[in-house]
């Protein structure tokens, strides 16, 4: 099946337009990590994919990473559902998939399976369109910065008197 683009905004997402069976045979994996570079987010509606297909999908788009002992990981905020539940409440305020990976990943691929009757709107943000719109003064004086990033903050709008054992 053909792939189909339509750009959601001017800076960021792309609706990619395709069956399963195109996605994980990798026919559009080159077309699809060039949109992924361009455009930083892609969503592809209704596709319903299961676990095995979703792993084969992401494999065409390079290595993948293992996590917990698992490549697909469920995103739960329910102990019954996975161990990271806690954890994962953090997530909620702003996050960085991977931010403290050795090896920053290049993409996630999230496939919904259970939806929330109430919220789940996700926002994402393209800090390189950020980045382009601002005043050569600003970029300049940007340039010179660093950043830090520590999972511990964003754990303690969950947990904010961590024990020591905790804050290992």
């Amino acid at each position: 099946m053909p792939l189909t683009t339509v750009d959601l905004t001017p800076q960021i997402g792309t609706e990619l337009k395709t069956d399963t069976a195109s996605l994980v045979s990798g026919e559009h994996a080159a077309q699809i990590i060039d949109l992924l570079e361009q455009r930083g987010v892609l969503i592809v509606r209704g596709l319903h994919m299961n676990e095995a297909e979703q792993q084969a999908f992401s494999e065409t788009l390079g290595g993948v990473q293992e996590q917990g002992g698992s490549i697909i990981q469920k995103i739960s905020i329910d102990p019954e559902v996975t161990f990271t539940a806690d954890y994962l409440r953090g997530s909620f305020y702003w996050h960085i998939d991977g931010s403290t990976d050795v090896r920053p990943n290049f993409a996630a691929t999230l496939n919904a399976q259970v939806l929330s009757k109430t919220g789940g709107t996700t926002y994402f943000a393209n800090t390189y369109a950020a980045y382009d719109a601002l005043p050569e003064a600003d970029k300049a004086g940007y340039d010179k910065l660093r950043v830090v990033h520590s999972m511990e903050v964003s754990q303690r709008y969950i947990n904010p008197e961590p024990s020591a054992e905790e804050l290992v």
